[in-house]
């Protein structure tokens, strides 16, 4: 069965904006905050204008499910976004 660890946001300078812990037990905030940011360094998670994800983990890996903003519109609900998932070892990352 798939925990939640996070959800994540990541502004268009490649920043981190938040990390919203669900599973503080397993996983510490820096952790996955230093997860999120390899994941984006090495072009796992594409940023685009910005991207919000959630990681889930089961058996030693990470399930990611993000989306990316692939054309500002001219308010919130008028963004493009494009969806994207992808499962890593937990030793990868």
């Amino acid at each position: 069965m798939r925990t939640i660890v996070c959800d994540f946001s990541v502004g268009f300078d490649r920043e981190i904006e938040e990390i919203v812990m669900y599973d503080d037990e397993n996983f510490t905030e820096e952790k996955m905050t230093e997860v999120v940011e390899k994941m984006v360094k090495e072009k796992m998670i594409k940023v685009g204008e910005r991207c919000e994800g959630t990681i889930e983990v089961e058996l030693g890996v990470f399930y990611v499910e993000y989306k990316f903003c692939t054309e500002v519109g001219e308010d919130w609900d008028t963004d493009e976004w494009e969806e994207r998932e992808f499962e890593v070892n937990i030793l990868k990352v």
